[in-house]
């Protein structure tokens, strides 16, 4: 990942029309992609380009480029929530999978999307999230037991 993430970084310096290209051909499913005319395409990449945190972009890269979670998703001590898209080539599954059996209480998601779930299946993704915090809502106000990590699909 951290070609990919290397890329990023020089894409986000040099050629910011490129990188929202290449996070819009990656970040989302070929069908879902599929669906949009070359002119809504073209609408949806100048307007991410016009309206975007171009320094808060870079900083996130250098982030993802630097930073290793494993360690610290080790100490997360109550019930979260790791998501990942079925067709994500941007993070592949494998990853996300791992993060909920490093964390404690951990549940993994898989939704029917590429990385970008909120665009391309936000109804499954809010699903996932609402069963999720249900799931975890005390009773009677007292922290429910820990419980080891679970994978569905949605």
């Amino acid at each position: 990942m951290k070609s990919q993430f290397s890329l990023w970084l020089d894409l986000v310096r040099t050629n910011r029309t490129a990188l929202t290209k290449l996070l819009l051909l990656t970040g989302i499913s070929r069908g879902f992609l599929s669906t949009f005319d070359e002119d809504t395409i073209a609408r949806i990449i100048d307007g991410f380009v016009r309206s975007t945190d171009w320094e808060k972009v870079d900083y996130s890269i250098r982030l993802d480029l630097n930073l290793d979670i494993r360690e610290h998703a080790k100490k997360i001590a109550v019930p979260s929530l790791s998501i990942s898209g079925k067709h994500d080539r941007i993070v592949p599954g494998f990853y996300s999978e791992q993060l909920a059996e490093l964390t404690h209480g951990s549940q993994h998601v898989e939704i029917d999307s590429g990385h970008l779930s909120f665009l391309e299946q936000p109804v499954q993704l809010a699903t996932a999230i609402v069963r999720f915090l249900d799931s975890h809502r005390p009773e009677d106000n007292n922290p429910q037991e820990v419980q080891k990590p679970t994978k569905s699909r949605i």
